[in-house]
């Protein structure tokens, strides 16, 4: 996540206006799910969209690997 926070730091110092986010995929991979308050955090963060492929409820993933690192047919594409 420091990776995610400094790259946005880095274009708002450098454009001074608003970052709209979009697909972004930031999951912990420990039961926790999508995480994300960082950006609601950030003021000069103004819209972010997270994107995943979810498989179901019962699954702590993407839907775009299985496992972690193998990919599924969606994630190939």
């Amino acid at each position: 996540m420091g990776q995610l926070r400094g790259y946005l730091q880095s274009v708002h110092d450098r454009y001074h206006l608003p970052i709209w986010l979009t697909e972004y995929a930031l999951i912990k991979f420990d039961g926790g799910g999508a995480t994300y308050p960082m950006l609601q955090s950030l003021p000069y963060v103004e819209s972010y969209a997270w994107f995943a492929l979810p498989v179901s409820e019962d699954h702590q993933g993407t839907g775009l690997y299985r496992n972690g690192t193998s990919p599924t047919p969606a994630g190939v594409a």
